[in-house]
């Protein structure tokens, strides 16, 4: 079983209606032969050594192969769930698959979501050899499968970008809000397309100034402007040497912390350090890191205040991860059993590792003593040093002066969204009374944290970018085909820009925005409107799409708001019709939100009836008594084009009967044909035009004649 061949959709494609990687798999060898149950057995394997990857915030589980299919679908179908579980245990947004065999070759296509190219390449590879291991009868499969699952592991770490960046994405897909990534190894994506677009590096947004960034990045700092304002900070000094850091905590006093000023997690800090000795370990220890700074230790467990431009969603404290005895259960259960999280509580499993077993020794106990009812042990010094911390959403006792004084905080860096680090023994009482104080204002904060605690971080953040549950699409148009694409484009360009509208063109002959060229050279239809979509300028776009290149390459989208037929060059009847042209035409209904606009003498046209509902196909007849009218549904509204003379009369017919729209000039050329392609055309324009919205006065002033009277 080998990949022959594998490819990359950016967007919608006759696969799949998302982003996509096929792959052309040859089986190698007859399958008439495999044992449909092998399949489950190995889909319960698999689960089983995927469970080392689990994350709290995509299910990410096989299920069972369906009976009743073909050996070959299912193996197919294995692959395919395969590497979307593989991709959603990295906290990507895949759940859509497809698999078929070539009818000419018998090879497997494979065909699967994928919205990071790179993650899931290697997904499909790892699941290709993991379905063949499967297949082989191998002896050893569950070994094998746990090295593949581990080697898959190893290698997307180091792919995927940071677990915050990859939940405002998974969030920006659950809403429907597309995005690009500026590059593959830069970690800025934007959301959104034209003039809606947003940029971020995991939760750092266009809004943030870079003075604010770097005030907020230097702690020293940034605790000056918390301290000038009357807010609490720990009594600090920053250090070079070794020697000033021993001058300093001899000058703060027993116990101090020892951080780098410049850098974020909990990396590189040392906390409770007794004395000097202690101290000169964690200097060198932390170095490697930066500048240093040693301020004193403060009583209590730390609180992140997470504020998106100047609200806050909510207030975490982080705590260690703790033990506490029943009397039954011998320390080492209890290290091992399953957490159990709340609403408002998230906890992990403990890592047993020299820490750990170091604090229970301190505690008086080994891994098989049977712990004490009630006895407690705290596993770590630092518990932000290690992912089995415990998270508590505490936001509801949280003091309201607290709060205020946090908001103050992010106000005197000027952060559009920050994290406030706030240690003390006890949040429901306000700073002033209890000791505690600020440590750090943070331009990125850990919002995965606050979200593992039950708070909607990076829905709440997308809401405050993109408000009332907008996608960030500015109003699209795809043109199918080629013929009359340039004077469609242009007419509903002329349509766009009288309704206020500043557009983007990407056609064969055409690339600009607002009428101003982009001047990129050899590349394709995809890269073409991808550009357009990238544009910071654009209020509404039209692309064209080409059989040719959406069967070799997709679309450059996911959705649009109303897609045009452009009439074939030969008009063939549906019964001859390609395959291409129907798969084409298929996904084209399929990416649409608002209508398809189609002649009533298209040769697809009955394809749009079986795939849009009744009410979302606007109808052009330019020659009275179409062919194919009876197509039209009632609710289908038709509009319909009848010359006379050097004049042309359009009417729009919604269900309620005919009536008027618009007279315009259209001189005859004196040929036939001719003459009704132009007349189509400009049907092709107010249609797509009514599709988007324009209101008829505006239809009207670029007709460049009086509306007509009305019956």
């Amino acid at each position: 079983m080998r990949i022959v061949d594998r490819r990359t959709y950016q967007g919608a494609n006759c696969l799949l209606p998302v982003p996509a990687i096929s792959l052309v798999v040859d089986l190698g060898s007859d399958t008439g032969d495999i044992d449909p149950s092998r399949l489950n057995k190995a889909v319960s394997a698999v689960n089983k050594a995927i469970a080392s990857l689990d994350n709290p915030f995509t299910p990410a589980r096989m299920t069972p192969m369906p009976t009743g299919r073909s050996n070959a679908s299912s193996v197919g179908a294995f692959m395919a769930e395969l590497a979307l579980v593989l991709q959603r245990q990295f906290v990507c947004s895949a759940w859509q698959s497809r698999a078929t065999r070539e009818a000419q070759t018998g090879r497997l296509v494979v065909a699967y979501e994928c919205r990071h190219s790179r993650l899931g390449m290697l997904a499909g590879d790892h699941a290709v050899g993991i379905c063949d291991a499967a297949l082989s009868g191998s002896a050893d499969f569950e070994g094998s499968l746990a090295a593949s699952i581990e080697e898959f592991r190893t290698a997307a770490t180091n792919l995927v970008p940071t677990i915050e960046t990859r939940l405002l994405l998974l969030e920006a897909d659950r809403r429907g809000i597309p995005w690009f990534r500026l590059a593959q190894n830069i970690p800025v994506v934007q959301l959104g397309q034209g003039h809606m677009r947003q940029r971020f590096r995991n939760s750092l947004t266009d809004e943030t100034g870079d003075t604010a960034y770097r005030l907020s990045s230097f702690k020293p700092l940034g605790a000056h402007l918390l301290h000038e304002l009357g807010l609490p900070v720990p009594r600090q000094g920053s250090v070079e040497t070794e020697e000033q850091a021993v001058a300093v905590g001899r000058r703060l006093g027993y116990p101090v912390v020892i951080k780098p000023v410049g850098m974020d997690m909990g990396v590189g800090v040392h906390i409770g350090i007794a004395g000097e000795t202690e101290l000169r370990e964690a200097y060198r220890s932390s170095r490697v890191h930066g500048p240093l700074q040693v301020e004193q230790h403060l009583a209590g467990f730390d609180h992140r205040f997470t504020f998106i431009r100047g609200r806050l969603i909510g207030v975490v404290r982080t705590t260690p991860p703790i033990i506490e005895g029943d009397g039954t259960s011998t320390v080492r259960q209890l290290l091992e059993a399953e957490p159990v999280g709340t609403a408002t509580i998230a906890r992990r499993k403990i890592i047993l590792d020299e820490e750990v077993v170091d604090r229970i020794r301190a505690a008086g106990y080994v891994l098989d003593d049977e712990l004490p009812a009630g006895e407690r042990i705290v596993l770590r010094a630092w518990w932000r040093n290690k992912p089995d911390h415990m998270l508590e959403n505490v936001t509801a006792g949280t003091h309201p002066e607290n709060i205020d004084a946090a908001l103050l905080a992010t106000e005197a860096v000027g952060l559009d969204v920050a994290g406030v680090d706030y240690i003390t023994t006890d949040i429901s009482r306000p700073f002033h009374e209890t000791g505690g104080a600020f440590t750090e204002v943070n331009p990125m904060p850990a919002m995965a944290g606050t979200q593992r605690a039950g708070i909607p971080a990076y829905p709440m953040l997308l809401q405050a970018l993109f408000p009332g549950g907008e996608t960030g699409r500015i109003d699209t148009v795809v043109l199918l085909g080629q013929r009359g694409a340039e004077a469609i484009a242009a007419g509903i360009e002329s349509l766009l820009s009288r309704a206020g509208h500043r557009v983007g063109i990407a056609t064969g002959g055409r690339l600009e925005v607002a009428g101003r060229s982009i001047r990129r050279e050899g590349i394709g239809e995809v890269d073409r409107g991808r550009t357009i979509l990238r544009h910071p300028r654009p209020t509404a776009a039209i692309l064209q799409a080409t059989e040719a290149a959406i069967v070799q390459d997709g679309l450059a989208l996911e959705r649009c708001k109303v897609g045009v037929f452009l009439m074939a060059d030969d008009v063939a009847p549906a019964s001859g019709m390609s395959v291409d042209a129907s798969e084409t035409a298929r996904l084209l209904c399929a990416t649409v939100d608002e209508a398809v606009v189609i002649d009533v003498e298209d040769s697809r046209a009955a394809l749009a009836v079986a795939d849009m509902p009744e009410g979302r196909i606007m109808w052009m007849d330019s020659t009275p008594g179409g062919a194919q009218t009876s197509l039209r549904r009632p609710g289908d509204p038709i509009l319909t084009a009848r010359r006379h003379g050097e004049k042309c009369s359009i009417a729009i017919d919604d269900g309620s009967g005919s009536r008027p729209l618009v007279s315009i000039e259209l001189p005859s050329t004196g040929d036939a044909t001719a003459d009704r392609e132009a007349c189509r055309i400009r049907l092709m324009v107010f249609g797509a035009g009514i599709a988007l919205g324009i209101d008829a006065g505006t239809l009207t002033e670029t007709s460049g004649e009086t509306r007509p009277k009305t019956r």
